[in-house]
């Protein structure tokens, strides 16, 4: 079993969204090892992603700031409804067979909230709390989960607000709440943090999540394949 990681920062929205679905189809067509994870991570490019839940035009306040700022609007079959992306915000995609890690996609989206959570407590000291659509600090919203799963393969993930300015999430209902406050680390903290050194931290809750779930020893998956092509 192996964990391929691969790592583009800034990357932009759709060159990622064509690698997911390039390596969901593989392994549903048995192209790829189902038996792996396949990873992407890193930040894009401004965009705006509306999912399967988005509501069109109400999704926005001030939809002319965006497009002024440069901001691509693409629609995606993922689940949730409007979002940004932006430099400097770290968005983790992992890709895999939830039925051959004996996942069900409950458990998979708890894991995700819960490891970041646990992530950023020991390593930046904060609370954050957990909720049904991803994780608050203070009542305002720092992390997002959007999933889709494919003939059980699952796919999309996670973005979480670290360095990145917060001004566009004013011209959109985030995930389809009005006056929906947001943060991000750096603000919290009042100092810079690492994307790709909290990335790096996050695939050893992974690593424990795969071994808890198929009863492989932690040197059957300790090492990492890192992508750089």
């Amino acid at each position: 079993m192996k964990i391929y990681s691969k790592w583009k920062n800034p990357c932009s929205y759709l060159e990622a969204l064509s690698l997911q679905e390039k390596k969901v189809f593989n392994i549903i067509n048995k192209k790829s090892d189902k038996k792996s994870i396949y990873i992407l991570a890193g930040s894009h490019f401004p965009v705006v992603t509306s999912g399967l839940r988005s509501s069109g035009i109400k999704d926005f306040t001030n939809k002319k700031k965006l497009i002024e700022k440069n901001f691509f609007f693409t629609k995606v079959k993922r689940g949730g409804s409007v979002t940004v992306h932006m430099p400097e915000q770290l968005v983790v995609y992992p890709i895999l067979s939830l039925d051959f890690f004996n996942i069900d996609i409950k458990e998979w989206v708890n894991f995700l909230k819960e490891s970041f959570q646990k992530l950023i407590k020991i390593k930046y000291g904060m609370h954050l709390d957990n909720k049904e659509d991803g994780l608050y600090f203070k009542n305002k919203k720092i992390l997002f989960v959007g999933l889709r799963v494919k003939n059980r393969v699952s796919y999309h993930g996670i973005s979480l607000n670290v360095n990145n300015n917060l001004e566009s999430f004013n011209w959109i209902n985030p995930c389809g709440y009005k006056n929906l406050q947001v943060t991000s680390l750096s603000r919290e903290l009042e100092y810079c943090c690492n994307l790709k050194e909290i990335y790096t931290n996050w695939l050893e809750y992974l690593k424990d999540f795969i071994i808890s779930k198929t009863g492989l020893s932690y040197e059957h998956i300790k090492h990492i394949k890192h992508i750089k092509n």
